[in-house]
This record gives C-alpha cells, sequence and structure tokens, in this order.
C-alpha cells in the first residue's frame, strides 16, 4: 500500500511537472507570436504621408546646416565650403548653377556669394552675372545686403578667401579669360600690392570696385 502511494505522488509529480513545462512552452510560443505579429505590421506600415523618405533626409541636411559649424573643420572648410552632399558652410549660398549663365559657381577664380534683402542667397561665376541677376532682383524692389568676391589669388587653394566686393581691389582688361569665368575679364584681390603680383601675367589696369562696375556695365550694353 505504502508502495501504491509512493508511486501515485510520484505521477502526479510527474503530471505536474509536465504540465507547468507545457504551460510555459505554450506562453514562450504565444508571446513569441505576438512579437512576430507586431514586428509584420510595423514593416507592412506605409512610411508615413506626411513626410517621405526623401523629406525627412532634406530635413536632417537642413537641420544640419544650422547647426554650429564643426570645430574641428578647416577654417577654409567653414568658408569656402562644398556643394550638394559635401560639407557646406551656412555663409554660402551652394546653387549649383549660375541664374544668368548656368555654369558652376564653385569651379570659377571670379565666383561671388550674395546675401540679399529677401534673405535669399546666390552665387555667381563673374561679376557680369552678379549684377545682371542683381538688377532682376531690383526690379521687385530685392537688393544685396552682402556681396564676397574669392580672390583669385586664394580661390585654388584649400583656403579660399571670400572678401567684401566694394572693398576689393580689381584687374579688369585681363589679357586673358581665366579658366572657369565669364568675360569681360575681372578678378579680384585683397589688395594692391597683390594684384600687382599678377598683373605681369594677366595684364589690364588695376582699379577699385565702382570702376569695375563701369567697365562690367559698359561691356554688358555693349552685348545687348
Amino acid at each position: 500500500m505504502e508502495k501504491e502511494n509512493k508511486d501515485e505522488r510520484s505521477d502526479s509529480s510527474s503530471k505536474g511537472k509536465v504540465a507547468t513545462e507545457g504551460f510555459m512552452g505554450i506562453l514562450f510560443a504565444v508571446i513569441a507570436l505576438g512579437i512576430m505579429f507586431w514586428v509584420g505590421v510595423r514593416l507592412m506600415e506605409p512610411y508615413p504621408t506626411y513626410k517621405t523618405p526623401e523629406e525627412a533626409v532634406y530635413e536632417a541636411k537642413m537641420e544640419l546646416a544650422k547647426a554650429p559649424a564643426d570645430e574641428s573643420m578647416s577654417e577654409g572648410m567653414k568658408e569656402a565650403g562644398e556643394v550638394g552632399d559635401e560639407k557646406a558652410s551656412k555663409d554660402l549660398a551652394g546653387n549649383k548653377k549660375d541664374p544668368i549663365c548656368g555654369m558652376n559657381p564653385y569651379n570659377s577664380p571670379t565666383r561671388l556669394e550674395v546675401l540679399y534683402s529677401d534673405g535669399s542667397r546666390t552665387a555667381n561665376v563673374s561679376l557680369a552675372c552678379f549684377f545682371q541677376f542683381s538688377d532682376q532682383h531690383a526690379e521687385h524692389g530685392i537688393i544685396p545686403t552682402d556681396i564676397k568676391v574669392v580672390t583669385y589669388d586664394t580661390w585654388q587653394s584649400e583656403k579660399p578667401k571670400l572678401i567684401d566686393a566694394k572693398s576689393a581691389v580689381y584687374l579688369v582688361e585681363l589679357e586673358a579669360l581665366p579658366q572657369g569665368s565669364m568675360p569681360p575679364g575681372v578678378v579680384a584681390f585683397s589688395s594692391e600690392a597683390d594684384a600687382k603680383k599678377f598683373q605681369p601675367d594677366l595684364g589690364g589696369r588695376i582699379v577699385g570696385f565702382e570702376e569695375m562696375e563701369k567697365f562690367v556695365r559698359d561691356f554688358l550694353k555693349e552685348q545687348s
């Protein structure tokens, strides 16, 4: 009798153990199925209609552009930057085509970076392109508030220098048009001394902003 009771207790214990293990297995299976179902639903959800992947990338780039420049970035990169998906400064327009001539301003030795009164920025290939574009804006009451021009002696260096166009010194009536620019031949320098260094090779005469503007506008009149 005692042996039978032991056997019954043993069978009962085994059945309880099996029942517990079975319940745990079912529980884990249910949890696993629930997780799989949730993942499947998430994967099948369409991208939110208010923001496409392209818009998300664009917004991320805009936020990056608003962020302060990385202190580890060289001063040349901060000022000159690059275009498109590469490094760019918030002070650069970044347009790959000049709105007048269609050429890439960032390949030009006479590039300008211009801020307008409406808050827009535009990069131009040359002084001639800039004056034509700014005249179009002026018809709508929009004027340039900050005009920067790259100096000819630094434009191909690691640290291209952008200076105030109205305080720059210019060589006009060049003997040869610099590759990547547009006629008429005009290049900018920080000082008269810098301009004189290149005058023997480029030719031309040294002038200030006002005389340079007259020279360029006279050329445009002749072309019209």
